[in-house]
């Protein structure tokens, strides 16, 4: 194992940890000899990709902040994204959105609007529920047991919850679009639908 690699394998130990560890720690989950372990710590520790506490413990440096700063610069998930969501378009002839989490929220970080005048209008960067819309839906079930649980309240709260089983009931399975319990995220999917509005839940899939 070249030194690189034992010096990846140290910051990733400290990484797993979670908070400051003693050399033994270090050594005894690298299999690595103790002067062999305390000198890669020190020459880590020099060039500040590893902190020294007071009480002599090891964690991970702020140089790694600033090398993090700086990946994630250079890492665009929207230019990853765009060209697949334009064959989508092109595929579906409707808007794609990509949303990420925010906590307890939804953001819309790209679009790429349909072609045809009537499509709806998302605001980029702007915060909404994850309780309403399908993508919050989406998003909602891969969220923690609490926040799910909060936004199941607030659904009672605000009408949300009530609204959707009766659009369901109204709609049934049949049409383009079904609208599903929120209780129930992530089997089906489901959209929450304006007076004025239809949404579609279902995977897009080829025609036969």
């Amino acid at each position: 194992m070249s030194v690189l690699e034992k010096a990846s394998d140290l910051i990733d130990c400290l990484g797993q940890a979670g908070e400051p560890v003693t050399l033994a720690h270090v050594r005894s989950a690298l299999a690595m000899p103790k002067s062999s372990t305390h000198r890669m710590l020190s020459e880590l520790a020099a060039l500040g990709i590893v902190r020294r506490t007071q009480d002599g413990r090891y964690s991970l440096g702020p140089r790694l902040l600033y090398w993090g700063e700086a990946a994630a610069e250079t890492f665009d998930l929207r230019a990853m994204a765009e060209p697949a969501m334009r064959r989508l378009r092109d595929e579906l002839g409707e808007s794609v959105h990509l949303y990420i989490r925010d906590e307890d929220a939804r953001i819309c970080i790209a679009a790429v609007e349909a072609r045809h005048e009537l499509r709806p209008f998302i605001q980029l960067g702007r915060p909404l529920p994850l309780r309403a819309g399908a993508a919050g839906k989406v998003l909602l079930a891969f969220a923690d047991e609490n926040i799910l649980r909060e936004e199941l309240r607030q659904a009672e709260a605000d009408g949300t919850l009530g609204h959707l089983r009766r659009r369901a009931r109204e709609r049934g399975s049949g049409g383009r679009g079904s609208c599903h319990r929120l209780d129930r995220p992530g089997r089906r999917g489901a959209g929450h639908l304006g007076p004025d509005d239809q949404a579609v839940d279902r995977p897009p899939r080829r025609r036969a």
